[in-house]
Formats: C-alpha cells, structure tokens, sequence
C-alpha cells in the first residue's frame, strides 16, 4: 500500500472524466508499491469491491493499458497464493505497474471568491397580537393599575367586552340535517360470525377466518339472509356419503375454503342445490321460514335416524351422538358438544348411541 500511488491515481492520473477507470486506478494503486509497482488483485476482487460487473472491469483495465496509463509488469509476482502453493498459469491475475511518470493531467482548482457581507434587512415583521411580547412582567406582590386599550380592527377576533378569543360553534352541515344516523349492525357481524364458525367446523378448519373470509361472510348475509346462507353451507360441506342428499359427491366440500370461496361459487353451488331433492327441500325450507325445525341425521349404530337442531357437520354431529371427539381422542361431555352449546335441546341426543350400546 502507496499512499504516494493512491495520491497519483487520485490527483494527477490523466484519466479524465472516465470515473469508473479512476476508481479502478484507485483500487490498484492501493496494493501497488511506493513507485507503483507490482499490483495484483484479480478481476473478481475488483468485481466485489467496487460493485462493478465483471465486464467493465476488463473493458476498464484495457482502457487503461491502451493510454499507457497501466503496463503488464513482473508476472512472476503472482505465481504463488497467499499459502504459498504455485497458481496454474491460466489462474494467475494479471500483475500491473502504474506508469506514475506520464504527463500529469492538468487540474484548474477553482479561485477562492470572497462572499460580500450584507447586513440583512429585517422585512414582513409583524406586530405580536395583542402586543403580550411586549408587555412588562408583573413580579408576584405588585399592584398595578388595569391597563386600558381600545380595541382596533386589527383585533377582529376578539371580544370588545372581555378582550379574549371568540369561540365559534361549527355549525351543523345543511347536508347531514334530516339523515337518520347509521347505527352498528352488531346482529350482521354476529350471523357472519355464524357462518364462519360453520364453515370452519364444517370443514375441519384449524385456523381462524381472515379478515377477507369476514368480509364475505358478511356480504352473503346482507344480500341472501344467514338462515339462506347457512342451509347453503350444510348442503355444500356435508361428506358424500352424508344421509343429507343425495345427488351430491362431496365436490364442493374439497374446493371451498372460506368464506370468499363460498361468495365465489355461491351462483354454481346454487344452480347445483336447485338439480338435489334435499338441496331443493333446504331452500324452500328457507324461503318458508321452517328453518326451526330439526333435521333427521343417520345414526352409524343402529342406522335409526336421530333430530338434530342447528347447523353442524355430520362429523361433529357423529361425535355429538358418541359422546367423542374424534379430534382430541378423549370422550365430549354437552357443556364442550358444539351441537348442544348450539341448541339445548340437542342434548336429548347426547351420546345415544353409548347409552343405546
């Protein structure tokens, strides 16, 4: 390392304005000798280091050797590595020398002009409001007498009779006069919330809705109602072999995810519902307002079927009537059923099938 080679690549290395060729002058003069010989660094150095291509490296390096500014030195120099083992020659860098005598390059350095000193003129200053920069301090004890001062134009804000700031009421908008105000619908996000629960048991969901899955819920509900919506989800996710239906394969049950799923297919999902018999049977149920009354599910034991109110998988409603959660392999008592914590009076069917056995 030179720091009379790093000065001569900086300075007076005749260059130009080709920057890019400096700094690589600069990066060889570095390893460079003081009289600027013997310098190495391969071409993936210079590469990392000044976060060039590898291309305008050589194309650089090459500029540099046709102006004479850099020559092919001792390539003896780099015969070895730093571990001392011998370097194959078609691995070896190229040793350059900078050629430090040829003619400087000519630098104008630009004259020092002397800044003429202007007293600056103070211009637009305004008056402080009311003058309170203005006036004395009061020390605590003193008695002054009140100070009296007419009130001008310049004070508009101001109140002839106590001298403070008037505070304006905003007035009311003409436009919101008469507009009923928009209360929360606390009774939408709950039947979305419904919706969302069902699909995610019905499913066999691990993971809560996102917040787009909500947003969907609640647009399904605003536009067919929750009772409509949630007849959709039972006939869609119930398995094929599901005693629910009877034309149904189990598609939908594969394909839907969410909610936004279910927004997406809802027209499909119902042209299909309208060619079931059950699925025909859930929509007038719906549009009659019978969506009180239980469904007859299936019971695996003794093939008798069983009423269950609510909207449930039959997964859940299996393990509702075993008294078993298949998920977590331990036995389900009504208060953790999510068929009885759903309607009581599924509780009548709470484990039949292990009192029936």
């Amino acid at each position: 390392m030179s720091w009379q080679a790093t000065s001569w690549a900086l300075r007076k290395a005749p260059v130009g304005g080709n920057t890019t060729a400096r700094l690589i002058l600069v990066s060889l003069a570095d390893r460079a000798g003081v009289d600027g010989r013997n310098t190495w660094p391969s071409v993936r150095t210079l590469v990392d280091e000044l976060h060039i291509s590898d291309s305008t490296v050589r194309r650089q390096l090459a500029w540099l050797e046709g102006r004479g500014i850099i020559s092919r030195g001792d390539q003896s120099m780099a015969m070895r590595n730093a571990h001392g083992k011998v370097i194959p020659p078609q691995f070896r860098p190229v040793v350059w020398d900078l050629n430090m005598g040829v003619p400087a390059e000519q630098v104008e350095e630009a004259e020092e002009c002397l800044l003429e000193v202007r007293p600056v003129k103070m211009t637009g200053q305004r008056k402080p409001r009311n003058e309170a920069d203005s006036r004395p301090v009061i020390l605590k004890g003193q008695k002054t007498a009140p100070e009296v001062r007419p009130v001008t134009h310049a004070d508009s804000d101001l109140s002839p009779v106590t001298d403070k700031p008037v505070i304006l009421k905003p007035s009311p908008s003409p436009s919101d006069e008469g507009v009923p105000r928009k209360d929360p619908e606390p009774d939408v996000e709950r039947d979305a919330t419904r919706v969302t629960d069902a699909l995610r048991m019905s499913l066999g969901l691990q993971i809560n809705p996102r917040p787009s899955d909500t947003k969907a819920a609640t647009r399904l509900v605003r536009e067919h109602g929750v009772d409509s919506v949630l007849a959709v989800v039972k006939w869609c996710t119930a398995p094929a072999s599901d005693g629910f239906r009877s034309r149904q394969d189990g598609f939908w049950r594969t394909v839907l995810t969410g909610a936004r799923s279910l927004e997406k297919n809802w027209p499909a999902i119902l042209r299909q519902m309208q060619g079931d018999p059950k699925g025909t049977s859930a929509l007038k149920r719906v549009r009659s307002g019978s969506t009180d009354g239980p469904h007859m599910v299936t019971s695996v034991a003794d093939g008798r079927k069983r009423p269950v109110y609510g909207d449930q998988g039959i997964e859940r409603i299996r393990d509702h009537f075993a008294a078993f959660d298949s998920m977590s392999g331990r036995p389900m008592d009504p208060g953790s059923c999510p068929v009885c914590g759903q309607d009581p009076r599924n509780q009548e069917t709470h484990g039949i099938e292990r009192r029936q056995g």
